[in-house]
């Protein structure tokens, strides 16, 4: 069996669901023919790998081919641009490659979807495609959109139902999404739900007294230490943390710990400064072969979303926390799948989203009451990297 990965990111670029397609590819190549087709890598990589880059190359038994292309831009308009400009670049490959059985894309760029679907009509093939952003829902969540209308969110409509109207099947990574779908007239049966797994072999505890971070950054053990890693923008909010922690400057206490990065990092490293929070230590972020360190810093770990955004978005790092045994303060929408998740694997506690007494008094109650929680358990029965891939390849031949 031949299949085609078309992929707007791919190896050696750093990207949040790297690890997951990956992992898919790899072992579906361990049977059949995995064909990658990417452009040459510009996201997470030095000048010289987007330079001298390898138009063909085997790794791990997934085929890769690359195509020439200019950087990403910074802006949205360019992006798209971008993403259109690469479809030609798809096109001259898999003419190359021949006759293919299935042709294979997650959601982004939201583009990709549509041209996929049209492209294995073409070639008389089956599409498959893993949707892990809600598109056009995201552009009113992420502040791109201020409200359900107006021609972008025409056009993204017509494109969302176009790409699930070509899909023969869709992955979705949670029930909410699942749920989105069936309620915009989706058939059942081109669903699979697919949370994204996690590799615990790769992320695990780590004891205080083991933890390096606390010297590196200069931590106090002894402090309650709460922590939020990840990208600041218009999306997660992360200037609560900051409403947070002028409320609790006089618990000595209570620190928090920020590893951040995204448009709004530089602002929000500013303000921090600005308001004098002592009891706020702002980093960049970490590595990702960084993450157990990082998540097993803290007594708590954050996970925040502006009021709206929790019912499209299921943050990865979630599986991250719990892989380490660390308990989650969540500031999410409680109707989110997030929500849900946090109480049925007794992972933590969530507060509504925006709501900055509500989180003062979250951290407050893990302070004086401190839970443990055994998160890692919940993953390794649900979520394991073994368990989920299986449901990829069974997702394949079933369509065989």
């Amino acid at each position: 069996m031949r299949i085609i990965y078309l992929a707007a990111y791919f190896y050696p670029e750093k990207y949040a669901s790297d690890f997951i397609y990956t992992s898919v590819l790899e072992e579906l190549a361990k049977q059949n023919e995995v064909h990658v087709i990417t452009p040459q890598p510009c996201r997470g990589v030095s000048d010289e790998e987007y330079q001298n880059f390898a138009e063909y190359e085997e790794k791990n038994g997934i085929i890769i081919h690359r195509f020439k292309m200019k950087k990403e831009s910074s802006s949205t308009l360019g992006r798209f641009l971008r993403y259109k400009k690469c479809e030609s670049g798809y096109k001259k490959i898999v003419k190359k490659i021949g006759k293919v059985d299935f042709v294979f894309v997650a959601s982004t760029p939201p583009t990709m979807g549509v041209f996929a679907g049209k492209l294995a009509k073409k070639l008389g093939t089956k599409f498959i495609y893993s949707l892990q952003d809600l598109f056009p829902d995201s552009l009113v969540s992420t502040g791109i959109l201020k409200k359900p209308s107006g021609p972008i969110w025409w056009l993204g409509t017509k494109i969302e139902k176009k790409t699930y109207a070509l899909a023969d099947k869709i992955a979705v990574i949670s029930q909410n999404f699942y749920d989105n779908l069936t309620q915009k007239g989706v058939d059942k049966a081109k669903l699979a739900l697919i949370p994204n797994f996690i590799d615990l072999g790769q992320i695990s505890p780590i004891a205080k007294n083991d933890n390096v971070l606390f010297e590196e950054f200069g931590i106090d053990r002894a402090k309650f230490n709460v922590v939020y890693a990840g990208n600041m923008g218009y999306a997660q909010g992360a200037d609560i943390i900051l409403d947070v922690a002028e409320k609790l400057k006089g618990d000595q206490k209570v620190h928090f710990v920020v590893f951040g990065g995204g448009a709004e990092y530089g602002d929000f490293e500013t303000a921090v400064k600005e308001r004098n929070l002592t009891n706020v230590t702002v980093n960049p972020l970490l590595p990702k072969e960084r993450i157990s360190e990082v998540y097993s810093l803290g007594d708590a770990s954050l996970i925040i979303c502006k009021k709206g955004v929790g019912k499209t978005a299921l943050p990865s790092k979630t599986w991250s926390i719990m892989a380490c045994n660390t308990p989650i303060i969540a500031s999410f929408d409680l109707d989110s799948e997030l929500a849900e998740t946090i109480k049925r694997a007794s992972a933590g506690v969530c507060a509504p989203a925006g709501d900055v007494d509500g989180l003062v008094k979250a951290v407050l109650d893990l302070k004086d009451k401190p839970i443990s929680v055994c998160s890692r358990q919940y993953l390794q029965e649900n979520l394991s990297k073994e368990t989920l891939i299986k449901k990829y390849l069974e997702l394949f031949k079933a369509e065989e």
